[in-house]
């Protein structure tokens, strides 16, 4: 069985003429294999960045966010799709661990933590641009087998 959207809505310069537009209506978003997306080609990183303290190294590295749970029941299923449900949970789940934040570093490390688990990229970083537009990393999630450069604390000007 197919389903389809419609809009109908009046013709604007033809009197009476109703212009119908259907479009084909899915429930659900195309999951990529997440564990696919994690990997990494065989390489080498070259680091041309400032100098990092353990500490800043383990900020930049380790997610401040948890694990959305809807995301590993999701994976386990046998299909390739996410509901919009799912997708509703992961927003209901990531809200929770947002509002939960108490100061705004956490804030930013939440939000890049579970950004970088819902896009599986490598790099992900948190911007704040001030009245010159010149933006400094406030903070970062970095996969340290795909980049030794780490950004949090630089400015771009």
């Amino acid at each position: 069985m197919l389903c389809c959207r419609c809009a109908i809505h009046l013709a604007p310069n033809a009197e009476g003429l109703i212009v119908c537009e259907f479009e084909k209506f899915s429930d659900s978003f195309f999951a990529k294999d997440i564990l696919s997306a994690k990997k990494l080609p065989a390489m080498t990183p070259i680091q041309t960045s400032h100098d990092l303290s353990a500490e800043d190294f383990k900020r930049s590295t380790t997610s401040a966010s948890k694990p959305l749970p809807v995301l590993e029941i999701a994976g386990k299923r046998d299909d390739t799709h996410f509901s919009s449900l799912d997708i509703f949970k992961a927003m209901t789940q990531a809200q929770k661990q947002i509002g939960a934040c108490t100061n705004l570093s956490t804030l930013y490390d939440v939000v890049v933590g579970i950004i970088a688990e819902l896009t599986c990229f490598h790099r992900v970083m948190f911007y704040r641009f001030d009245a010159g537009m010149n933006g400094c990393v406030e903070s970062e999630l970095l996969d340290p087998r795909a980049s030794e450069d780490f950004f949090r604390g630089t400015s771009t000007k």
